[in-house]
């Protein structure tokens, strides 16, 4: 009875160890800087991924766990990782469009930056007063403008921020003249 007793609980010992421990994953990603675009937009350290999929996310000594004899590690050395987007609303052809405009790169821009920066644009990207003045990746984010404000950005031009978010505040494409626009009139999208 004790010899089976004893058997017992070994087995109920290394039963708990496995439970414990996770499956070893087939590659680790260490030392690095992982956005995981979560909610928070967490910026976590380490990776383990098993076949196509994550497995876990959290500082080094945590995914430390999920390291077996055939796990591939890979020491990131503080270098980024981005998560792959894949984006089914993606418009390649009105994207080309885009070159040569005056690209504000999704930057969080108060008024007076944003004066500043299509100023700065509009003398390396100049278009003739009888056309637009496109400005594209605009960052909507905390901008509240005002025709007002809009006017005394460029006063002397027409000018639209083209941007494929809708906002509550201003609806796209902002246009800082109450006069009529000039003769060509670009389609948008």
């Amino acid at each position: 009875m004790t010899r089976s007793l004893s058997l017992v609980v070994w087995a109920l010992v290394l039963g708990s160890a496995a439970a414990a421990a996770p499956l070893p994953a087939d590659l680790v990603l260490l030392h690095g800087k992982i956005h995981t675009e979560d909610a928070r937009r967490s910026v976590v350290e380490a990776m383990a991924l098993r076949g196509n999929g994550i497995v876990a996310v959290g500082t080094d000594e945590a995914i430390a766990a999920f390291i077996g004899p055939s796990t591939q590690q890979v020491d990131l050395a503080g270098r980024v990782v981005l998560p792959g987007i894949i984006d089914a609303h993606t418009h390649p052809a009105e994207s080309s469009q885009d070159f040569g405009k005056c690209n504000l790169e999704d930057v969080m821009l108060t008024i007076a930056q944003l004066g500043s920066r299509l100023a700065a644009c509009l003398q390396t990207h100049p278009v003739g007063h009888d056309q637009w003045f496109d400005a594209v990746n605009v960052n909507q984010s905390g901008l509240t403008l005002e025709l007002k404000d809009l006017d005394a950005i460029l006063p002397d031009r027409c000018w639209r921020a083209l941007t494929d978010i809708p906002s509550g505040r201003i609806q796209p494409p902002w246009l800082s003249r109450t006069s009529p626009p000039p003769p060509r009139i670009l389609p948008e999208g």
